[in-house]
């Protein structure tokens, strides 16, 4: 928390917390950040690697080099806020760094309790931004994601999908030059698809759920004042105006440099 300075609590208030002092917290963003520019600002998220999570997955996808995915359609994804994680933490750092004792507490910033999104369902909601909204105007409507439960069938169809939308199987007055480039980049978009859900592909069919129990009873004992300034409740995301108005569209314009979207 740096030099933040906390106004202890006067015996008076409801709450269990020390109070936060929402102007220096972001003074103190601000001293880190004055110097740089939007650019540089980029290039730091990329540097720190918050372009990464589940983004590629959704960019190749509405790039048109993911038309399938290797997931069971029914399994319980378990994606949350990096806001939403952050402001645990800060939550919980305030409940128990006042007591000055050494414990455990453990807090699950999760979502798959609290509030379920299941792979079919998340795909639904990409699908529904990128048709409305291609990368590119090349790019034309975009189809349904299709899930598969074995590598063998996604395997296939990737191939057969992606042999079709290279031309390769289509270009019979090429010549051999242009056949071997065409070739060669059908064998590229195929190994990328195949190796990006071979990576995610535990949590494609990850079972477990994380309790929240304490999260839960954490957001009871804060006030209603630290509940705006500090968002910790999971239950609240509305999935479909997260992904469609707020995460791709921001990644888009802030990671991808992507001019023409509007946050």
């Amino acid at each position: 928390m740096g030099e933040n300075g906390r106004k202890e609590d006067d015996g008076t208030s409801s709450s269990f917390f020390p109070r936060l002092d929402v102007t220096d917290e972001i003074n103190l963003v601000m001293k880190s950040c004055i110097a740089s520019t939007e650019y540089d600002s980029t290039k730091n998220l990329k540097r720190l690697g918050l372009e990464r999570m589940f983004d590629p997955v959704i960019m190749s996808y509405g790039k048109g080099l993911l038309p399938a995915y290797l997931a069971d359609p029914d399994v319980y994804m378990d994606i949350v806020p990096v806001d939403l994680v952050a402001n645990t933490i800060i939550a919980a750092i305030a409940k128990h760094g006042i007591v000055k004792k050494p414990d455990l507490n453990v807090y699950h910033a999760a979502t798959n309790f609290v509030n379920p999104l299941q792979y079919s369902e998340f795909f639904d909601y990409i699908y529904e931004y990128f048709n409305a909204k291609p990368t590119t105007p090349s790019a034309g409507s975009i189809a349904k994601m299709k899930l598969f439960k074995e590598f063998s069938d996604f395997s296939k169809y990737i191939r057969d999908e992606l042999l079709d939308r290279n031309g390769v199987t289509n270009a019979p007055d090429l010549n051999k030059v242009m056949l071997q480039k065409l070739q060669k980049q059908y064998k590229a978009k195929v190994a990328y698809a195949e190796q990006l859900c071979k990576m995610y592909e535990f949590i494609g069919f990850f079972q477990a759920r994380f309790h929240t129990g304490n999260t839960q009873k954490l957001i009871e004992e804060m006030s209603e004042e630290e509940q705006l300034c500090f968002e910790v409740d999971a239950r609240k995301i509305d999935w479909i105006k997260y992904f469609v108005e707020i995460h791709i569209p921001g990644f888009r314009k802030h990671v991808l440099n992507d001019t023409k979207v509007s946050v």
